[in-house]
């Protein structure tokens, strides 16, 4: 199982620390940088792994929750047979057999799967311990990531807006259209980027730069809050013709009930 990840490869049987030493030199090299996208694209590859890492706790969990009264002894073999490279294949394959000892009372067990139990389960234990390390060190390197990104986010707000924050670029907002803006999706992003054009003097450009920040940033958000007497109809979508231009009376849901939510 590998991700590819700031340039390098890593596997869960991968030497982590040389990996997370290189990934944090990475990040804080691009934060020097000033790489955003760069950033950006790394911290969506650090949840990707973050979510992997986690899907295998419960599994291993599972194992252990099974049959804790199983007692075992200390093993330096491999987590599952060696024949099967790919960790998904092998934990997989260990997984399985598990299941089919635990679903035995224990005097119908064989000595082969008693055996089976007493090698493998500690590796199990083993591979929770690393698996919860690691996940916790990616936390680290992830929430350093964002730290960076922040910065770096604080820096483009300035340069936009002439030295305003990106709270004081809500605040103002806040005080011109509120904290609900009760506009469309397309509407409302034409009424907003036009109360930052004149408030901070922005050409089309940098208006639209600032407004897809404060989007990133969750400064603005659009919400539709579904009728749940509506909840159960099917949703009906444009016709070919009313794709391009829809009628004036037609009702969209998310022109009915959506809103531009501003936080200051």
């Amino acid at each position: 199982m590998l991700c590819k990840f700031g340039g390098y490869k890593m596997s869960i049987f991968e030497d982590f620390a040389g990996w997370f030493t290189r990934n944090d030199h990475w990040v804080t090299e691009l934060h020097l940088k000033k790489d955003r996208h760069a950033l950006k694209e790394i911290l969506s590859r650090l949840n990707d792994e973050r979510s992997r890492l986690r899907s295998y706790l419960p599994r291993l969990e599972n194992i252990l929750e099974m049959d804790e009264a199983v007692s075992s002894k200390n093993s330096h073999q491999a987590l599952t047979p060696e024949h099967l490279d790919n960790f998904e294949d092998r934990f997989s394959h260990s997984e399985r057999r598990f299941q089919e000892i635990w679903s035995k009372k224990a005097e119908d067990r064989s000595d082969e799967e008693s055996q089976f139990v007493a090698q493998e389960l500690p590796h199990v234990r083993m591979e929770k311990q690393r698996i919860i390390n690691r996940l916790r060190k990616l936390d680290e390197i992830t929430a350093k990531t964002m730290v960076l990104i922040d910065d770096l986010d604080e820096d483009l707000c300035h340069a936009l807006t002439g030295g305003h924050s990106l709270a004081a670029v809500g605040e103002a907002l806040v005080e011109k259209l509120g904290n609900d803006l009760k506009e469309s999706s397309y509407s409302g992003r034409s009424v907003i980027r036009q109360s930052l054009e004149k408030q901070y003097k922005l050409d089309k450009t940098a208006s639209r730069k600032l407004f897809s920040l404060l989007e990133e940033r969750g400064v603005l958000q659009y919400n539709i809050e579904f009728p749940e007497d509506l909840s159960k109809d099917p949703l009906i979508y444009y016709t070919a013709e009313m794709e391009i231009a829809p009628p004036d009376d037609l009702e969209i849901a998310t022109e009915l009930y959506g809103h531009w939510h501003i936080r200051s």
